[in-house]
């Protein structure tokens, strides 16, 4: 009897660092999400995740899918003026760091939303798919990352969910859906030592909230955490290129 595994991949560290250690586990069916919203890197951001994707369907034969959603939409009226371009692509998030504030591609309930789709599609699978008895939402937040977002503690966070999908109609039925936090114990650097360790495609991923491909800002949160995580693993990062 089997257990299906629903991987958030965003193509950055974590996510391919936890999708990597879920591949490694027997008797487990991986199946990737990849969720994107109009977020200010998402052509980057799509590109990498299929890369990584690609990579470890090819690496481990119990990686079955991925899935790619797009959450769209355009603004269709609106009374403020001007608006900035950016504004009217996509609702969730922030998409330009704007007077210096360095989280400003971080969007706020965006991980709830986005988990909440994960346990659909997992409860798709616990129905359809009759060897498999159980399933998991694996997350990739890490220890850093409890610090850095205030409303990423797994008491309300992880807690109040879990609660939600145990309600739902595969859990009572005998099927459960756990969510899953395999790094949530791991600091930045400690996730990417790990990656190095259990050949997680380090090389193939994105960390930046508003370059394009190829080029990272640099300047972001999200950049600045990859070059301190990586120096202090004292791994050289093979992937960041930094626009001029």
């Amino acid at each position: 009897m089997k257990v299906v595994s629903v991987c958030l991949l965003s193509g950055g560290i974590d996510s391919t660092v936890a999708a990597t250690l879920v591949a490694r586990e027997a008797n487990t069916d991986v199946v990737l999400l990849s969720i994107f919203y109009g977020q200010g890197a998402e052509s980057a951001e799509r590109k990498h995740a299929a890369l990584v994707a690609d990579k470890l369907m090819a690496t481990f034969p119990n990686v079955r899918e991925h899935f790619t959603m797009t959450i769209g939409g355009a603004m269709r009226r609106t009374q403020h003026r001007p608006v900035q371009e950016e504004w009217s692509r996509g609702f969730v998030g922030w998409r330009s760091p704007r007077n210096g504030w360095e989280k400003a591609g971080y969007p706020s309930t965006r991980d709830e939303v986005f988990t909440l789709i994960a346990v659909a599609g997992a409860e798709a699978r616990l129905r359809d798919l009759p060897d498999v008895v159980r399933a998991e939402v694996v997350l990739a937040t890490n220890g850093d990352d409890l610090a850095n977002f205030a409303d990423l503690k797994p008491s309300n966070f992880i807690g109040h969910l879990q609660e939600i999908v145990d309600g739902k109609l595969m859990p009572s039925l005998g099927k459960p859906v756990e969510i899953r936090l395999p790094l949530i114990d791991l600091s930045k650097q400690a996730v990417v030592t790990l990656g190095r360790k259990i050949s997680a495609p380090l090389e193939l991923t994105w960390s930046c909230y508003f370059g394009e491909p190829g080029a990272a800002c640099g300047h972001c949160d999200q950049c600045r955490w990859r070059r301190e995580a990586f120096r202090a693993a004292e791994i050289e990062d093979f992937a960041t290129t930094v626009k001029p």
